[in-house]
């Protein structure tokens, strides 16, 4: 008898033709759960087809989004147009693809980038998934990912920060890209595995297969910079599979800041 599987693909950026040929590559079983791990959108050709690709294999399979940095700033132009349109004030988020985008998005995309969280576990594979990252500071996660919606200001942003985290001090605090010191860390590297091995996205690493840390996993082979797109394959005896597509061609160049 077949385990389940669990599917993790992370960053598709758009990048449709990449995703269709790993979703083929996989051959997907009823029982299968896909994890997409954040960022479905910009960057690369047809950031709609991706989320309307996703949101349709959702209607067949058991699939769970999680909260990239590019979801989430789609959910902040999307509250700032409503505002617009209420009292005219300008929508301070003016990033060219999110303004292209944006508008395109029908209601039902936008309930399926809304169903997005900011995490998952897996507690049999002792796994959890995030987007970003796991910042150093937390030592508590609440049990649901939802219960984070509806927590204080402060404290919700801190939480937040997981979709985006890259770099920390060595005190723990959050670091900008681009303005990480010598002395600043990958979060990965000194993430203790208090979570479980973690998978993770947001940062591309241009090699051919996932980056390997102690306890984590990162798995943004960046696509739309020509690179890979990559799914780890997770079955209950613990023993974990990547299948591999190579992107058709570089659909944008990567900022200098990403670089590794």
């Amino acid at each position: 008898m077949d385990m389940k599987r669990h599917i993790l693909i992370f960053d598709v950026h758009g990048c449709i033709d990449e995703l269709d040929k790993l979703i083929h590559k996989l051959q997907l079983r009823h029982d299968d759960q896909l994890i997409f791990g954040g960022d479905l959108l910009d960057k690369g050709p047809d950031s709609l087809g991706v989320v309307r690709r996703v949101a349709q294999l959702a209607k067949y399979y058991d699939v769970t989004l999680i909260l990239g940095n590019h979801e989430e700033k789609y959910a902040r132009w999307l509250k700032h147009e409503e505002r617009r349109k209420k009292t005219n004030a300008s929508n301070p988020i003016t990033h060219k693809e999110v303004v292209k985008t944006g508008p395109l998005l029908s209601e039902e995309d936008i309930d399926f980038l809304s169903s997005a969280v900011l995490y998952h576990k897996i507690p049999e594979l002792d796994t959890i998934v995030v987007h970003g990252g796991v910042p150093a500071w937390c030592k508590f996660l609440p049990k649901s990912p939802e219960t984070i919606s509806h927590m204080g200001g402060k404290q919700r942003k801190k939480y937040m920060g997981m979709c985006r985290l890259r770099y920390e001090t060595i005190d723990g605090r959050f670091v900008m890209l681009g303005k990480q010191m010598p002395t600043d860390k990958f979060w990965a590297e000194t993430y203790d595995g208090r979570f479980g091995q973690a998978y993770f996205g947001h940062q591309p690493f241009m090699q051919d297969a996932p980056k390997k840390f102690p306890h984590a996993v990162g798995m943004d082979l960046g696509c739309a910079y020509g690179g890979n797109l990559v799914a780890a394959i997770l079955t209950e005896d613990k023993k974990i599979k990547y299948v591999t597509v190579k992107a058709t061609q570089v659909y944008k160049q990567m900022h200098r800041s990403l670089n590794n």
